[in-house]
């Protein structure tokens, strides 16, 4: 399922839009002045398919569609009763509720899903216990003093939206697309993250920023971590079993005509891959590569059937050890070539090792991860997630591309997200203020300053 078109009317009161989407090359780029609403309108797509009904809340609006090429659709309409949950006086309401055993409800919008018409109401009740601030929090955060913005997604994945929203039905809709579609948002702020952190016990909330470089960083040595980890229990695994099953094989009463066992050419031709692959990962800093691993079989010696299922064991066994590091691997090589490329206007090179991500300079000494150039850490960011982050068949929303971003390398960016989203048929939304990341690109361009708006 992909998404098809965007529609928005009276966004901050003033602009309406209509994009169609370029389904066929899988990217869209959007370009509009500043405070035009282009970085809105992808907060709004987010919002829409994962239920953040306070995001929808929160951003001046009539209606707002998302139409799919299944010919689904949602449609958020804000409706006249409007009342914000940010109004809401938790205090006054707690009394409400003391003295009125009854439910109470209001409702703020509308949701039309596939021409069906769902009334958001929000059971006050309930919602009252996990409000503070105007933010709702999780049972954890609230009976802890801690505080967590949740959306209709994070409260399904606690089983808690049926208890809070009046509408089954809604919720169940909403689950299904947020199955169906995955979506990330690739913001224009990447450098850094917000993450809130609390004392069990205390009601003193905190914010923390991390450095997104150096996680992502960390984040690369977890996963080389635990492959190895894997890597290391399968190897175990299969050579504690290794002689039996060669012994069994040779050993098998059955004709050497359905043998599962690979002839001399074969297993010439396999063991050169298995030492390509080898190296490869090797380059990568996946596994250590020995100088005496390698052995040739000469043309003319003749391989006994008993030799064959030697080898035929073998590497079917380091074909099982290599394969598990093969996904990781993919995403690798494209992150480190992509990087690398680019390093090369400042000498930089880009390496992997069980520490993580290191960056060596071309008198090859190694170069603090936090002492790149903001366009270094920018490009580094943006193309983690794109590889790491963004699931297959995901829509991708990336706001402002070009920033810090050298020209050289914003001319490149739509040519390698294209791949990037070939390779994993993910669907992209750029919102740019740049002419070089559309470079060559005009027929993807939707210029928001040729959409009708009106001013009221």
């Amino acid at each position: 399922m992909k998404l098809k078109s965007v529609s928005v009317k009276k966004l901050f009161g003033m602009y309406d839009y209509t994009i169609d989407l370029f389904l066929n090359e899988n990217i869209t780029i959007i370009d509009a002045l500043n405070g035009k609403g282009k970085t809105t309108v992808l907060k709004l797509i987010k919002a829409t398919v994962e239920g953040d009904i306070y995001t929808l809340d929160q951003i001046p609006f009539t209606s707002f569609l998302l139409s799919f090429d299944n010919d689904d659709m949602i449609e958020v309409k804000k409706i006249d009763i409007y009342k914000s949950v940010k109004d809401i006086n938790v205090s006054n309401l707690r009394k409400r509720v003391a003295h009125q055993n009854s439910d109470l409800t209001y409702e703020n919008m509308e949701v039309l899903i596939n021409s069906k018409n769902y009334c958001l109401k929000f059971r006050e009740d309930i919602l009252m216990m996990f409000i503070r601030r105007g933010r709702v929090m999780s049972r954890d955060a609230y009976y802890s003093g801690g505080e967590v913005d949740m959306s209709i997604a994070d409260l399904m994945d606690e089983g808690m939206a049926n208890d809070i929203f009046e509408c089954e039905e809604l919720i169940s809709e909403l689950t299904r697309y947020k199955k169906n579609l995955s979506i990330h948002f690739i913001k224009a702020d990447r450098l850094f993250q917000t993450q809130q952190t609390y004392k069990r016990g205390s009601r003193q909330e905190r914010e923390e920023k991390i450095s997104s470089v150096e996680k992502y960083s960390r984040e690369i040595k977890e996963k080389i971590t635990s492959l190895g980890k894997k890597f290391g229990d399968e190897s175990e695994k299969l050579d504690r079993t290794f002689p039996k099953r060669v012994i069994d094989g040779i050993f098998q009463n059955v004709n050497d005509s359905i043998m599962e066992t690979f002839e001399k050419d074969q297993i010439i031709s396999n063991l050169d891959e298995l030492e390509t692959r080898r190296h490869e990962l090797s380059e990568l800093g996946l596994i250590t590569e020995t100088n005496d691993s390698s052995f040739a079989i000469p043309e003319d010696e003749k391989l006994s059937r008993d030799t064959r299922v030697f080898l035929t064991k073998y590497i079917e066994d380091n074909i099982i050890k290599l394969d598990i590091y093969k996904e990781l691997a993919i995403k690798l090589d494209l992150l480190k070539t992509i990087v690398n490329v680019r390093n090369g206007f400042s000498n930089k090179e880009m390496r992997y090792t069980k520490n993580g991500v290191v960056f060596i300079n071309a008198a090859e000494k190694e170069i603090p991860i936090e002492h790149l150039s903001s366009g270094e850490k920018n490009d580094f960011v943006l193309f983690y997630e794109l590889i790491f982050k963004c699931d297959s068949k995901s829509l991708i929303l990336v706001d402002e591309p070009e920033i810090s971003l050298h020209v050289a390398w914003q001319q490149e960016f739509i040519d390698e997200l294209m791949e990037i989203c070939k390779l994993k048929n993910m669907q992209a939304i750029v919102a740019t203020h740049s002419p070089n990341i559309v470079n060559n690109h005009w027929d993807l361009l939707v210029d928001l300053e040729d959409e009708n708006y009106e001013n009221e």
